[in-house]
């Protein structure tokens, strides 16, 4: 029987391949589903390299040799009064705080869409019209 699908063998397996392109709108989709995922990836990134870096600075800032023991202390009292402070200006869930993130988060997927609209520009440029076959 013949297929319009290659066929990937491995030791006894095999995976059949599509060789056709997928629907422009069904990568859209999936596309545009991914943007909350890559924002919350971009997040966790950015929160795990503060924390290493505040982590860092509080290491060297407390276990600096070249401070006496006196100045230590107060450097470390300095930064749990910082930190009391931070708390404090913990922004609250409300109204505000929600149309804030909302308006960050518009303003990264509009980016995003914008450079999908570059790449598909230039993928055109380069391949040309039909080259998907889709119409």
């Amino acid at each position: 029987m013949h297929t319009s699908q290659h066929m990937l063998h491995f030791t006894n397996t095999t995976h059949p391949i599509p060789t056709h392109t997928p629907h422009p709108l069904t990568h859209k989709a999936m596309e545009e589903a991914a943007v909350p995922l890559m924002l919350d990836a971009m997040w966790a990134a950015n929160v795990v390299d503060i924390e290493n870096t505040l982590k860092r600075v509080c290491r060297n800032v407390l276990q600096d040799p070249s401070a006496d023991k006196d100045v230590r202390k107060a450097r470390a009292a300095a930064l749990k009064e910082l930190g009391r402070i931070f708390t404090a200006a913990e922004p609250k869930q409300g109204p505000a705080n929600t149309s804030r993130n909302k308006e960050a988060r518009e303003h990264i997927e509009e980016a995003l869409r914008k450079m999908q609209a570059k790449r598909e520009e230039e993928d055109e440029a380069m391949y040309g019209g039909g080259a998907g076959g889709h119409g």
